[in-house]
């Protein structure tokens, strides 16, 4: 049988916070337990924090674009 090991976080001060982590985890997809997991990981330098794979890909399309863009503007010079 597993051990379960659990924290409870008071959010009684906190309701803006509490609802942008609702709200950030519903926008990511995920429950609030599995970000407030992967926030505190990113915290202790464990992982790269959640939003990172979804810069990564918007960086790899903005490179995309710019590469496809300088084909053009050199496309363009050459007329």
């Amino acid at each position: 049988m597993s051990k379960r090991l659990q924290i409870n976080l008071r959010f009684d001060n906190e309701p803006e916070l509490h609802e942008a982590v609702k709200n950030k985890a519903a926008e990511l997809g995920t429950s609030i337990n599995a970000f407030m997991l992967a926030a505190a990981k990113s915290a202790l330098g464990w992982q790269a924090p959640i939003d990172s794979v979804k810069m990564l890909k918007l960086i790899g399309n903005l490179e995309s674009r710019v590469h496809q863009l300088e084909q053009e503007l050199k496309k363009l010079r050459q007329n």
